[in-house]
């Protein structure tokens, strides 16, 4: 877990969320969608916030993690599900 902190202002928040350190990048959780195979991770790097990356859920003997969506399908339709999340 990270605990994030935005300044726009005056204000300050804060918040705890997931990271993920990918190619010596960290990389915190935005949001999650579900789809019938999968759930579908979005991390934004913590230092670009227009660097995203996906990432589904795995599991081997039990133990989950995250794995990297490298397929350009499959990332196109984690998107799709993401962005009908947001105008829904």
């Amino acid at each position: 877990m990270k605990t994030i902190e935005i300044k726009s202002g005056d204000q300050t928040v804060q918040f705890t969320t997931k990271s993920v350190t990918l190619d010596g990048k960290e990389y915190f959780l935005v949001d999650s969608v579900d789809e019938a195979k999968n759930k579908y991770h979005f991390f934004a790097n913590m230092n670009n916030n227009e660097e995203i990356i996906v990432m589904k859920d795995a599991e081997n003997n039990g133990e989950m993690f995250y794995i990297t969506v490298d397929d350009d399908d499959e990332y196109d339709l984690a998107f799709g599900l993401y962005y009908n999340k947001l105008k829904s």
